[in-house]
């Protein structure tokens, strides 16, 4: 019988992979986290975001409209 290890349902990733997945540096990722924009986990003084909150969290800043002030 061979044995598969199993993946969780949930990712966990370093600030590095999150900036890489946001396509930001690495002091973005420190500021977004700093001012509690991305949600995270600490361990010790290991930090981990939850790749789900992380895309969660960034939804809510989508710009879904633009306005535009004419006449002024």
């Amino acid at each position: 019988m061979q044995h598969q290890s199993k993946r969780s349902d949930r990712e966990y990733l370093t600030s590095t992979e999150v900036a890489d997945l946001l396509r930001v540096s690495l002091r973005t990722v420190v500021n977004l986290r700093r001012r509690r924009v991305i949600p995270h986990l600490k361990i010790g003084r290991l930090v981990r975001f939850s790749r789900e909150q992380v895309e969660l969290a960034l939804r809510s800043y989508t710009v879904t409209q633009v306005q535009t002030h004419v006449g002024e």
